[in-house]
């Protein structure tokens, strides 16, 4: 009896323990200036910066796939935050916040994106590039998106002096138009 006792306890404390495991809090982000990133920096003038893909505003809701509610505004504050510090030149500011919107919802083809125009406007454009394509395989039936993807793809590329396959990244944009 003692045994079936201490057992149940067991197993009753086992389970109450188990429910807070998952409902702490993100961990907090700090910026390294000293971090460096594995993709080439090309150091760009203010003019030149201008005629580099923008982050663009994308108004699409978040969808609600097995997100909490407290998930979907922390996602969506994240963006609006992020864009308000790419408004004001915070550059590296903005990419942080969206690496944490991407921590909270690591299949959101939309957060990839705007990282990828960001990396691109900072000149990082092997990173930018990559970004692109994971957001590209992520934005299933979004076909806009899509083609915005590969537009980005063909300008990394054709900054890198890949004009090949640049072009072959027009060619699959071109075939997003007609959908």
């Amino acid at each position: 009896m003692l045994k079936r006792a201490t057992y149940c306890l067991s197993a009753l404390l086992i389970t109450a323990c188990s429910q807070f495991i998952g409902r702490q809090a993100p961990a907090p982000i700090y910026y390294s200036p000293a971090k460096q990133e594995s993709s080439p920096v090309v150091k760009l003038s203010s003019v030149e910066r201008s005629k580099q893909v923008k982050l663009v505003q994308i108004h699409k809701p978040i969808q609600r796939v097995h997100k909490e509610p407290e998930q979907i505004f922390a996602i969506q504050q994240l963006l609006a935050d992020a864009e308000l510090n790419y408004q004001q030149g915070k550059i590296e500011i903005a990419a942080m916040t969206l690496e944490r919107a991407l921590r909270i919802a690591p299949r959101h083809a939309i957060l990839f994106y705007k990282l990828a125009a960001l990396r691109m406007h900072q000149g990082q454009f092997l990173l930018a590039e990559n970004l692109a394509k994971k957001s590209e395989l992520l934005a299933v039936g979004d076909y806009s998106l899509k083609k915005q993807n590969w537009l980005l793809i063909a300008a990394a590329r054709e900054q890198l002096g890949q004009a090949e396959k640049a072009d072959k990244a027009r060619q699959n944009a071109q075939r997003y138009s007609a959908q």
